[in-house]
């Protein structure tokens, strides 16, 4: 078998696993500069620690190879017809959405084109869907398989067939036996006179089988078919160089939970740091009103007796404002209410002056006189800083009116 057995380097760190005898995978380095090289051996596909851009090579037994001549040579018709022709064969899911397949081109005519079509089953066992994985490919198309040809290998428990057409892979299955029995034997000319039938083979020039076989079911194989046998060993797998689309719909509903899931820890990632910003703000900003009270403190601790002095001088001039402010003097605001009076019909019985309150008493000869006055009072412009009210005069039994005004400065 090429290959050596190393372990997988840093540098290598794309891996293409694939089935072998016996229920074993081989891990096997890619490197786009140099052969592939066996790393190691597992029981499992997870065992061999495959990073995201690994190739997981799908057993053959796993998959349905759908060889098809459409009726088109557009490429944009051929997904479509190739639905139609696997939902026919009940090998697609209920809408071409929801369907696991993918095709490659073999060949093209004039006004057809051959296809070779590949369809997942509806459920996969678990081990073949680690869902860090996004590359599946079928094993098959992970060799570098003899063109015109028949080509047999035992994967897992059977053999496998894999048939090109030129130097492309046309059809492959699982075999019923990992042996040439007359089953198997027999189970090869069916497979061969339908794929003729169908104008699928070229001109197919022997059969390759891989692997180490007793030369009686070699010479046996080679009757049935009529063609030359090559034994070889089986070689060191290849990168396909047209990938197909073949991700299980396990993987694929894992990896948009996964991306979901990312993007809320983003969403909440980024909430959570708005919030620590705006805490940080606000942190800052109440230690710069901290340091701006704590300076304020110092310079009134500085200046004390300075404000003292200013407090005590500010309430001095308070006590003298109804000393030496007119618009406070009792008298002038006396005057400047009589100056509105009219010359007969309303007289006060008494003047107070409260602060900035005064209040007038008085009697009038008849109700609207003292509205007059009232409105004449809040006309006045000597009396323009205050805000006057009146409640409803009292009649008198002599028909006068009494009455009583507010003014608030």
């Amino acid at each position: 078998m090429a290959g050596n057995v190393n372990n997988p380097s840093k540098r290598r760190e794309k891996l293409l696993l694939r089935p072998v005898e016996d229920g074993k995978w081989e891990a096997w380095a890619l490197d786009d500069a140099a052969p592939a090289v066996l790393a190691k051996t597992c029981a499992l596909p997870d065992e061999a620690q495959p990073s995201s851009q690994s190739v997981l090579a799908l057993p053959v037994r796993q998959l349905f190879a759908v060889p098809l001549w459409l009726a088109t040579t557009d490429p944009a018709l051929m997904r479509d017809m190739i639905f139609l022709q696997l939902e026919r064969r009940g090998l697609a899911g209920r809408s071409s959405q929801d369907a696991v397949f993918d095709y490659q081109v073999v060949s093209a005519a004039e006004n057809q084109t051959l296809v070779l079509a590949v369809s997942l089953p509806g459920n996969l066992p678990p081990h073949l869907c680690p869902a860090q994985l996004r590359n599946f490919e079928p094993s098959a198309l992970t060799y570098a398989l003899p063109p015109d040809g028949f080509t047999i290998w035992i994967e897992d428990d059977r053999l496998v067939l894999a048939v090109t057409n030129g130097p492309r892979p046309v059809y492959f299955q699982a075999l019923g036996d990992r042996t040439f029995s007359p089953a198997v034997l027999q189970e090869l000319q069916c497979i061969q006179l339908q794929l003729e039938a169908n104008n699928l083979l070229g001109s197919v020039r022997n059969i390759t089988v891989w692997g180490q076989f007793p030369q009686s079911e070699i010479a046996a194989l080679r009757d049935a078919l009529g063609l030359a046998v090559k034994n070889e060993p089986r070689p060191a797998p290849v990168a396909p160089l047209v990938p197909l689309n073949l991700v299980p719909q396990p993987v694929q509903q894992a990896q948009r939970a996964a991306r979901s899931s990312f993007n809320r820890k983003k969403i909440i990632t980024a909430v959570v740091g708005i919030y620590s910003l705006l805490l940080l703000v606000m942190m800052l900003r109440a230690g710069w009103f901290y340091f701006q009270c704590r300076r304020l403190e110092s310079g009134l601790a500085a200046n004390k007796a300075l404000v003292e002095e200013i407090r005590t001088t500010s309430h001095r001039w308070d006590l003298m404002e109804a000393a030496v402010e007119p618009e406070a003097y009792p008298v002038e605001q006396l005057l400047r209410c009589v100056k509105v009076l009219p010359p007969t019909g309303v007289r006060f019985t008494l003047f107070a002056v409260n602060g900035s309150k005064v209040t007038i008493q008085g009697e009038a000869k008849g109700a609207p006189a003292v509205f007059t006055y009232f409105d004449d009072l809040k006309r006045s412009k000597d009396l323009a800083g205050y805000r006057w009210k009146m409640p409803q005069p009292r009649l008198l039994p002599n028909d006068n009116a009494e009455f009583q005004i507010e003014g608030e400065r």
